[in-house]
């Protein structure tokens, strides 16, 4: 049975810098999660889940590896 590592995070509405909007504000997330936990280096990213409440995303990030 595969291990995962859940990363919870949450967004709020506003302008996107980006014009990739929240595909690149997730890379960024994935990539600062990866920083902060060297654990997850060598670990993939397996799967995001996406939920909206009100004008909140709550996303969370499953690594395993």
């Amino acid at each position: 049975m595969a291990r995962y590592v859940a990363v919870p995070l949450k967004f709020t509405a506003g302008v996107r810098q980006s014009r990739l909007g929240i595909v690149d504000d997730i890379r960024r997330a994935v990539q600062g999660a990866r920083r902060a936990h060297p654990g997850l280096a060598r670990s993939q990213l397996a799967e995001i889940t996406l939920k909206r409440r009100g004008k909140e995303l709550l996303v969370t990030l499953y690594f395993t590896g």
